[in-house]
């Protein structure tokens, strides 16, 4: 396993967040696009009494609403696209790491990647006489070797 996907993986599961945060705010976009799609604007113009003034027109914008929807669209398809990826490096990750067969080493790593924690964290959450120092030399020493 690659360090820096490892160093990666909170920021990983951040961006999957927010990929699907961005997802639910271009399919609220369309709904309300959808909904409530009336534009108004008002043109100068010559009524039907014949005389020349202010006139509001009101209608639905086809033409934006169709390449706004399909730009949409096409977002979303890249969106959750990268999401599947995102989601696939995360999955590999918490693989390797369930895959470590030494127990204290498997702690270490979950503590810092998955949890996310200082080593100062992962020293006090391991207990003992661990140290920040211990568990970061035990834990460079495992990559370095695998």
């Amino acid at each position: 396993m690659d360090k820096k996907i490892l160093t990666q993986y909170a920021d990983l599961k951040a961006e999957i967040k927010d990929l699907r945060k961005r997802i639910d705010r271009t399919r609220k976009q369309i709904e309300n696009m959808e909904k409530g799609g009336q534009v108004s604007d008002t043109v100068k113009g010559s009524r039907t009494d014949g005389t020349i003034g202010p006139i509001k027109v009101t209608g639905f914008p086809r033409r934006e609403y169709y390449k706004k929807k399909e730009y949409l669209n096409k977002k979303i398809q890249i969106l959750n696209k990268k999401e599947d990826e995102l989601i696939e490096l995360t999955n590999s990750v918490e693989k390797y790491i369930e895959s470590i067969e030494d127990s204290r080493i498997r702690r270490i790593f979950r503590y810092r990647y998955l949890d996310n924690m200082s080593w100062i964290k992962v020293a006090h959450c391991m207990g003992g006489s661990n140290t920040e120092d211990g568990c970061r030399k035990t834990h460079d020493r495992f990559i370095e070797n695998n």
